[in-house]
């Protein structure tokens, strides 16, 4: 059995669509590389093909294939860890339940991956020779809780063409840039430049650690960005705040009279600090989510490696690339702050209450400096 907490923690943090709170079904990705179950989209879309669609998650706007969600790029990497853990932490792991589902035998059970049927050493064989079922993958039922067995076992499992149940999406189609059936070839993608799928795998998982390490340098620039906005952004709040520190200490020791006045010189550095803030919020904002959604794309793609899943690989490739493209771009066209501000702290204060501060002047008498 699968830890139940190392379970939990997954389908919170990861395997969770954030559309219905539930675990992934049927899960489709958007160039943004976030993903959702097929059905949510659906609902979300209301089956509108050719409307504006925004990401429910960053809300960037995105171009639906011409069918609508139901093109979008299964997500084979969360089917994959979403089949483990469910097969893991399932019931069907206990000895109690190991039943052959033919003949009722408890001999040498195994789990055939395909059917989802128990099957003993004598019905294996069976099995073996049906050519519908010939090409099952059939696993020892104790290899259940081996994470590390099923990882790679899964990862190399060939997905079952959803138009067509009985082929396995063995080919993959340059010109849709889709995994596809047999069937798919000869109906949906006649004269397309269709490829084995085996053959395309080595290519995109190349160039899938070249965009990754790629994306790594531009992360580590756009860091250094944050941290300067950052700073910069602490360092006007914390003007501010000494501004608002010594116009206290400086208008306690003044009389009843000069209360009004206090509050309107409070408010006059509240203003400075909002314009001086303004530039820096909206930089802010762009480095935030410009971090996001690459760490999102770095994750999904860090995942996919680790899990070497060759068809979520061939499957999401030109997403993912894209993804890593539009980042780059859009990491060149953020704004770098500049070095220095200029200091807000400088005001000056009179007995009458007249007010200067950071070149909005009141003229009154008996002016002292105070910095």
């Amino acid at each position: 059995m699968a830890d139940s907490k190392q379970v939990k923690d997954l389908n919170d943090n990861f395997l969770q669509c954030s559309i219905c709170l539930d675990g992934y079904k049927n899960p489709r990705m958007l160039p943004c590389i976030h993903s959702f179950c097929l059905q949510c989209l659906e609902k979300r879309n209301g089956g509108l093909q050719n409307q504006p669609f925004s990401c429910p998650k960053c809300r960037k706007p995105t171009t639906l294939p011409e069918n609508g969600v139901k093109d979008l790029p299964r997500n084979f990497l969360l089917v994959s860890l979403m089949e483990r853990l469910n097969m893991a932490d399932s019931p069907s792991a206990s000895s109690s339940l190991r039943i052959c589902h033919f003949c009722q035998g408890s001999e040498g059970i195994q789990l055939c991956l395909d059917c989802k049927f128990h099957i003993c050493s004598t019905c294996k064989k069976v099995h073996d020779q049906i050519p519908d079922t010939g090409d099952h993958t059939v696993i020892p039922i104790d290899k259940l809780a081996d994470a590390k067995f099923m990882t790679e076992i899964l990862a190399t499992q060939i997905p079952r063409c959803p138009d067509h149940v009985k082929e396995k999406l063995r080919f993959f189609c340059t010109s849709c840039s889709k995994l596809v059936c047999r069937d798919c070839t000869i109906i949906d993608h006649r004269g397309h430049e269709c490829i084995e799928a085996e053959k395309r795998f080595d290519i995109v998982k190349g160039r899938l650690e070249t965009a990754l390490r790629g994306s790594e340098d531009e992360a580590k620039s756009v860091r250094q960005i944050n941290v300067k906005v950052t700073a910069a952004t602490e360092n006007v709040d914390k003007h501010v705040k000494d501004a608002k520190r010594e116009v206290d200490e400086q208008y306690n020791k003044l009389s009843q009279k000069l209360k009004s006045d206090r509050d309107a010189l409070k408010h006059q550095l509240d203003e400075i600090g909002r314009k001086e803030c303004v530039s820096f919020v909206k930089s802010k904002d762009e480095v935030a989510n410009w971090m996001d959604a690459t760490k999102n794309t770095q994750t999904v793609t860090q995942m996919m490696l680790e899990a070497n899943n060759r068809w979520g690989m061939i499957e999401m490739e030109k997403y993912i690339l894209d993804a890593f493209k539009k980042s780059s771009e859009e990491e060149k066209s953020l704004e770098r702050p500049p070095v220095e501000r200029k200091n807000v702290t400088r005001f000056n204060i009179t007995t009458s209450a007249t007010i200067t501060v950071t070149g909005l002047v009141r003229k009154g008498p008996q002016s002292r400096n105070v910095t």
